[in-house]
């Protein structure tokens, strides 16, 4: 008997979109659907106004998602997709809604300890000190290089950077749903060990984790790499469709 195809619901981190998981797309299993969420003003969704206040946008996420969830899912997300994969899975459990078999968090510190952005208005502050953050987290060089694509980007960071520093940790009941953590070997703003012991405490349910080579934009720089990691915790949480090796 085939097990039921699982849903992958994706986050991106800061300034990224949908299109961050199109290899995802490519390497995906018969078991697994990978779906990127749309975040309004990037993409496709690049008429859309952006949004840098949490309440709206995890009701713009909960939308996309709500539809499927009485089939088998899971939620993704990097870095600021963490934070947003985290909050939607309360919105969900909120609503009375079926919960995610898994919440895979990476790159993200624990969503207690005060976010690394916080601090600086980063809609109004000089655009080197946006290139000085993007710069610190391997951010693409040929992005940042051209005018033309950096005046495109940087409306886009700003929100963003300004959306992970308005964060503010709601203290709730832990999740039920498993939480699977991954973090980047070489991303000193975010080790393993910290993640763990943070993440660990958000879930009432089993905890996982596993360390990959890389800095903070692991999922970028190797995205098979990446999805494979994401793929063997969603075997332990989910049942799948037999999947061949990535």
């Amino acid at each position: 008997m085939t097990a039921e195809r699982a849903t992958l619901f994706c986050l991106p981190f800061a300034g990224g979109s949908s299109a961050v998981f199109n290899p995802w797309r490519a390497l995906a299993p018969a078991g697994v659907h990978v779906a990127p969420l749309a975040v309004p003003g990037r993409g496709a969704q690049w008429r859309e106004p952006l949004l840098s206040q949490w309440a709206p946008l995890v009701d713009r996420l909960l939308d996309q998602v709500a539809p499927h969830v009485f089939s088998r899912y899971a939620l993704f997300g990097h870095s600021m997709g963490a934070l947003l994969a985290f909050e939607l899975a309360h919105r969900l459990r909120a609503c009375g809604l079926p919960a995610p078999a898994l919440v895979v968090v990476s790159a993200c510190r624990p969503p207690r300890s005060a976010h690394r952005l916080s601090g600086v208005d980063w809609l109004h502050c000089p655009e080197q000190r946006v290139l000085d953050e993007l710069t610190s987290i391997d951010a693409p060089d040929d992005a940042l290089a051209h005018d033309e694509l950096r005046a495109l980007m940087l409306p886009i960071v700003r929100n963003d950077f300004q959306l992970c520093a308005n964060y503010r940790y709601v203290p709730r009941t832990p999740l039920a749903t498993p939480i699977h953590a991954l973090a980047g070997s070489r991303d000193a703003g975010c080790p393993f060990d910290a993640m763990r012991d943070g993440w660990r405490a958000e879930t009432l349910g089993s905890f996982s984790g596993d360390e990959l080579d890389g800095g903070h934009l692991y999922l970028r720089d190797d995205p098979a790499r990446t999805f494979l990691a994401v793929c063997d915790a969603l075997d332990a949480h989910v049942p799948t469709a037999q999947r061949s090796p990535i």
